[in-house]
This record gives C-alpha cells, structure tokens and sequence, in this order.
C-alpha cells in the first residue's frame, strides 16, 4: 500500500463507494467529494498528493483550475473517454484521462503522477 493522500471527484454515489473502497486497497487515505466545490474544500484542508475526478462532477476548465490553484497532479476519468477528451484533460494540465471502470488503469496514472519521492511502499 502506499501512503498517499487521494481524494476522489465523484458526483454518483454507487461509483464513489466502488472507487474509494477499491483504492484503498493501493493507497493509505481516500476521501471523496461529490462536487466540485466540497473538492476545493478537500484540497485545500487535506493537501493530498493527487486528485482523481470524474469528468461528469468537474469540468475541463475546473481541472485547468485545480492544477494551477492547488499545485497537485490531476487525474481525470470519465465513463467513456475518448481520445478527444483525453487531449483535452492533458491540456487543461492533467496528468491523464482514464475510464473509470479500468481500476488498475486509474491506480497506474496515480502512481505515473506522483513524484518518485512520494512512491515508496508499505508491506500491506
């Protein structure tokens, strides 16, 4: 496990409890926000290492925002990316666009975000 902070976007409550429970077996913290204004106020309490948001809660400019007001890697994700969508959350400053039903792809663009200082492992 590895002792991040990760807080997650998410507006649809059954996805957020998939995505926060299922991280969690890879990270040490996870919170959630169902909007992008209780995620501001996440970010800015919580400090984590990287924000994980769902495309459908936070918008493109949204995420350009995030990047630049909170200094920290974005990772967005959404239902059925496409390659338009993810040239365009690279471009907002994201760290990658991700379908949120590939948990092993979101846990790997996590770990790819992240500063290698930050990426050392716990014995789970």
């Amino acid at each position: 496990m590895q002792a991040l902070n990760v807080v997650v976007a998410q507006g649809d409550c059954v996805v957020a409890q998939f995505l926060a429970a299922s991280l969690h077996s890879y990270f040490q913290n996870i919170s959630v926000a169902r909007s992008s204004e209780e995620l501001r106020q996440l970010l800015a309490r919580q400090r984590p290492d990287v924000a994980v948001v769902d495309l459908e809660t936070v918008d493109m400019g949204e995420v350009c925002r995030l990047c630049s007001d909170f200094a920290l890697p974005v990772v967005t994700m959404h239902r059925i990316p496409d390659e338009k969508m993810w040239t365009s959350a690279l471009s907002a400053g994201a760290s990658d666009c991700c379908d949120y039903h590939d948990l092993r792809n979101v846990v790997d663009a996590i770990g790819r975000s992240i500063p290698r200082k930050h990426r050392s492992t716990k014995a789970a």
